[in-house]
């Protein structure tokens, strides 16, 4: 009974929020180059935040019981990062750092914490168990997501299928010399050799192909590309830009901001 109490007092529904504010703000304040100290702050920070969060979670279970704090989405959510917190929290007292040992923390465990670290940026999102608004758009944006399943597999395709063409098409060509004119792969002039220019962005492997069609897909300096591809092969790069733009940009990218607005609308 005391724990429902305390769960609908008033300076408990102020507390946790602004603990969750505070707590983004030291996520925020983590910088590189960073001072051992300030490092070492940050982390004690992260971690009381933690066992507040924990305290808020046990509160809950026991006022509400296990079925009826289940019941909430927004709960399992919850504990969710509360679980995932908890092994960010023993490797931080299994540390070298915290115990001030002389040793170093292998690069293995370093990653583990960089690892678990990542959850703790999913508690800005507890903010919408507060904020009504919010949350609202929290869960449309999960349904759309669950419901974009089919239409993620068919943008994966079209990628996929223009990164095998775009293979075909620009694969070891974007070679340019030092006046910036094409030259060909296979070119055993020393001359050329020496000073070739190649782009970032090209078709050389299938994961660059794959990268720098999703850079055109999005609209992300595709120009670029463009120039480097048509002055190579000509008109062909021509033809496979304005396609890809087309079916890409103008089509499948504003089918899916569609998809996302009417399932917003209906949820109104």
């Amino acid at each position: 009974m005391l724990n429902l109490q305390l769960l609908s007092s008033r300076w408990f529904k102020i507390l946790i929020p602004v603990c969750i504010c505070v707590n983004t703000l030291v996520l925020a304040s983590d910088r590189y180059p960073i001072d051992k100290n300030h490092e070492f702050a940050i982390e004690i920070a992260n971690q009381l935040f933690f066992l507040i969060f924990t305290i808020e979670m046990f509160i809950k279970l026991i006022g509400l019981g296990c079925k009826g704090y289940l019941r909430n989405q927004n709960n399992i959510f919850d504990g969710v990062i509360i679980i995932l917190s908890t092994f960010d929290f023993i490797l931080f007292l299994m540390s070298q750092e915290f115990f001030k040992a002389k040793r170093g923390t292998s690069d293995v465990h370093a990653r583990s914490m960089t690892f678990f670290r990542i959850f703790r940026l999913l508690r800005v999102f507890r903010l919408g168990n507060y904020y009504n608004k919010l949350n609202f758009f929290l869960q449309t944006l999960g349904r759309t997501i669950i419901k974009i399943v089919p239409f993620v597999i068919l943008v994966i395709i079209f990628i996929f299928m223009y990164a095998i063409v775009g293979m075909e098409l620009f694969a070891n060509t974007l070679r340019f010399d030092r006046n910036n004119k094409s030259i060909e792969y296979y070119d055993t002039n020393a001359e050329n050799v020496s000073h070739i220019s190649h782009p970032d962005s090209n078709f050389d492997t299938f994961a660059m192909a794959m990268i720098s069609v999703f850079t055109v897909f999005g609209n992300g300096g595709w120009t670029v590309i463009y120039f480097d591809c048509f002055r190579v092969v000509g008109s062909h790069a021509s033809l496979f830009f304005i396609s890809l733009i087309v079916l890409g940009q103008m089509i499948l990218r504003n089918l899916f901001l569609s998809i996302l607005l009417k399932e917003f609308d209906q949820s109104l």
